[in-house]
C-alpha cells in the first residue's frame, strides 16, 4: 500500500551496520512497570508517546537532570573523527551538511 502511493519514499538497503539487532525503544523495567501500572502506557511502544493520550514525561527524568559535567563537545568526541564519520558521509543524502576540519574530523 505505502509503496504504491509513495514510490519515491521506498526503503533502500544501505548495507549492514556490522552487528545483528532490531529496531525498538529500550525502557528500563521499573520505568516500564510504572507506566503500565499507573496509566496503562506501554512505554516500549512509540504510540504511547502521544501526549494527547498519555503523559509519558511522568515516567522519565527531565533533560535538565543530566549532569552537564558528563557531556562533551562534538569536536572532542570520538564520534567526530573522520574514521567514525566516513560511513555516515558515504550514505547521507546531504554531505554538504557537514563541516570538516583540515584533519577530516567534524567541526
Amino acid at each position: 500500500w505505502f509503496l504504491s502511493r509513495y514510490p519515491d519514499n521506498a526503503p533502500e538497503w544501505l548495507g549492514s551496520v556490522g552487528y545483528p539487532g532490531r529496531e525498538g525503544i529500550f525502557v528500563q523495567g521499573p520505568t516500564r512497570t510504572r507506566g503500565l501500572r499507573d496509566g496503562g502506557a506501554h512505554l516500549e511502544y512509540y504510540g504511547c508517546y502521544n501526549g494527547s493520550w498519555f503523559q509519558p514525561s511522568t515516567y522519565f527524568a527531565a533533560h535538565t537532570d543530566i549532569p552537564t559535567s558528563d557531556l562533551q563537545n562534538c569536536s572532542t568526541s570520538l564520534m567526530s573523527t573522520a574514521a567514525y564519520l566516513a560511513p555516515v558521509v558515504q550514505w547521507t543524502p546531504d554531505p554538504d551538511g557537514f563541516d570538516f576540519a583540515p584533519d577530516g574530523g567534524l567541526i
